[in-house]
């Protein structure tokens, strides 16, 4: 894990929620970002860079089958997820950083925020963020 120059505290002071419209505004550029947790974790402070935000069903269709049963895992889900699993599916969106994912994802039509938010662990927690 990287070191930031800011703490959690003072991105929780300073910061402000990911949206979707901020994080396609935030593109190409790098944040600090951290997310309210359970008491017993240790929370830490992410540096990443917004290369880009993708569905997890079009990285599915980057990741190859483990057994080459499949071409990839998009076609793997194919087989058995219902149209209404694979449109959620595609309705789970992720941020990129320079290649990875993060695991920093936003479910589109979500009720737990107002707006298309993004989270990590905890869906109804907010991905805090400042641009570094």
């Amino acid at each position: 894990m990287q070191t930031t120059a800011i703490t959690q505290e003072e991105l929780f002071e300073k910061g402000q929620i990911l949206t979707l419209d901020l994080a396609k505004k935030m593109t190409g550029k790098k944040i600090y970002c951290t997310y309210p947790q359970y008491h017993a974790n240790n929370p830490d402070v992410r540096e990443v860079t917004i290369s880009s935000i993708e569905s997890e069903w079009d990285l599915g269709a980057k990741k190859p089958y483990p057994n080459n049963t499949f071409k990839n895992f998009q076609e793997y889900w194919s087989t058995y997820m219902s149209p209404s699993h694979i449109e959620d599916v595609k309705n789970k969106l992720q941020i990129i950083s320079e290649g990875k994912e993060t695991y920093i994802r936003c479910q589109l039509g979500s009720r737990e925020f107002e707006e298309n938010t993004f989270y990590c662990s905890d869906a109804n927690r907010g991905v805090i963020f400042l641009e570094a």
